[in-house]
């Protein structure tokens, strides 16, 4: 019986599971970042913390800027109608 009474709970979480499991664009990313005058040192990744509610996709990178700076961030791409977005760490 209990079994059977945890089992809402069992899949309230398995749906939250899925709704908000990682999703990563390489390609995109990388695309992203170049055409910003970056160079990609590393792109890939899920990061959890960059992004907000809405978007869909928040991928890593690592690169060189157009001063020689290495930055670290993430490119975010929206559901439908939000291009990607490139948020830098400090």
């Amino acid at each position: 019986m209990n079994n059977i009474k945890s089992l809402p709970l069992k899949l309230v979480f398995a749906i939250f599971s899925l709704i908000s499991s990682s999703c990563t664009d390489v390609e995109g990313t990388k695309k992203t970042v170049e055409r910003f005058g970056f160079r990609p040192i590393e792109v890939g990744g899920y990061s959890f913390w960059n992004g907000s509610a809405t978007d869909r996709c928040k991928t890593k990178f690592k690169a060189v800027a157009l001063n020689g700076d290495t930055v670290t961030g993430a490119v975010t791409k929206g559901w439908i109608f939000k291009g990607s977005t490139i948020r830098l760490n400090d």
